[in-house]
């Protein structure tokens, strides 16, 4: 899709779009949009007042937003607490997509449109509200780190005094740790749990405290390279820090495998390094076409890549084509996006896994 500011001759299009999501908000039993407006008027209106913007997928318009300056009426009495004080924020208004585009990541591209402007233009936050029966909306808000803040009321139009909820995202950027702490990880059945060793201590009268470390190479978030399932491949410091340093997307399939056709609807144009949220593993066939896309290093919240009934299918799938597992990583807080991921291993020559403390930074 290509985001750009909406121009006259979109505001039919618009409009038809709003019907749409009318329709569909009606089948639902949703009373929003359900009084006249949005419409192909509003739509111009937004067009002339320099606030509308599109998405055009083979010359259609097929998404539509308002990106407007802080200053809301509507936002400046809210039941609960905004996260940010003040009007440095940018409002998301009218939001609509094609039903065709459900499911392919749209909202995703959107959202990361909306925080690239917002930043570029000195916001701190962005807030948004909806109506409170509609959970897509919400669902689709939360999935994206908006936090829900409390409840505001329209003021003016045929919704006066409507009840909605309220969202904001603050812009700050974040670093997220996506690591598990060592000692309490989950351990991989049949591998040793990691365990300290107190050599010395202080409080017994040493000099120093000084603590022996025993575990497995898998224990933790960890990586593995190829030699763990191919004798005489790469191992984890044959690789180029490169492979796991740089962009990174988070993709949330909350389904137990992660499947080819899953593959083909979540994972983004261009990504190089996948991360899977919500606990979902590839099958084979997710395998494969992961290699496809030409992805370098996959990053999944179980302790295996691998189905733990036949954990080598998959691992071959992705080791033989050099494409690192980055496993027992932690996304529950992340909202689904693109990062920098900082994802090194521990420096150890030769064996084929090793422990790695993991970071996303958002971009």
């Amino acid at each position: 899709m290509k985001f750009r500011t909406a121009k006259p001759q979109d505001a039919a299009a618009i409009g038809v779009l709003y019907e749409e999501a009318k329709a569909s908000m009606r089948a639902l039993g949703i009373d929003q949009w359900q009084r006249g407006i949005p419409s192909a008027d509003t739509a111009a209106a937004d067009i002339a007042a320099g606030v509308s913007r599109v998405a055009e997928a083979d010359g259609q318009v097929v998404l539509s937003y308002t990106f407007v300056p802080g200053g809301e009426a509507d936002y400046e009495k809210i039941e609960g607490a905004w996260l940010t004080d003040g009007a440095d924020y940018a409002a998301m208004h009218r939001v609509v997509i094609a039903s065709t585009l459900r499911g392919t990541g749209a909202s995703t591209q959107m959202i990361r449109q909306v925080i690239a402007e917002a930043r570029g233009r000195g916001f701190s936050s962005i807030r948004v509200d909806t109506h409170p029966g509609n959970l897509p909306m919400r669902r689709m808000l939360e999935k994206h780190g908006f936090i829900h803040c409390g409840t505001i009321h329209l003021i003016g139009g045929p919704d006066d005094g409507a009840e909605r909820v309220a969202y904001e995202r603050i812009l700050t950027k974040r670093l997220y740790d996506i690591t598990q702490e060592l000692f309490s990880s989950v351990v991989f059945p049949g591998d040793p749990a990691p365990t300290p060793e107190a050599l010395a201590a202080i409080a017994d009268g040493a000099a120093v405290n000084v603590t022996a470390l025993h575990m497995c190479a898998h224990n933790g978030t960890h990586l593995d390279a190829p030699l763990h399932f191919i004798d005489g491949a790469k191992s984890v410091t044959d690789f180029p820090l490169e492979t796991y340093i740089g962009e990174a997307d988070v993709v949330e399939c909350t389904k137990e495998f992660f499947t080819a056709e899953d593959a083909a609807r979540l994972i983004p144009t261009g990504c190089r390094r996948l991360l899977i949220r919500g606990g979902g593993i590839p099958d084979e066939g997710g395998a494969q076409a992961i290699v496809d896309a030409g992805i370098i290093l996959v990053g999944v919240e179980p302790q295996s890549v691998g189905d733990a009934k036949r954990p080598r299918a998959v691992h071959m799938i992705l080791l033989s084509a050099d494409i690192i597992p980055l496993e027992g990583i932690r996304l529950g807080e992340v909202p689904v996006g693109r990062y920098t991921l900082f994802a090194a291993p521990m420096k150890c020559g030769g064996i084929e896994g090793a422990p790695v403390r993991a970071v996303l930074a958002e971009m």
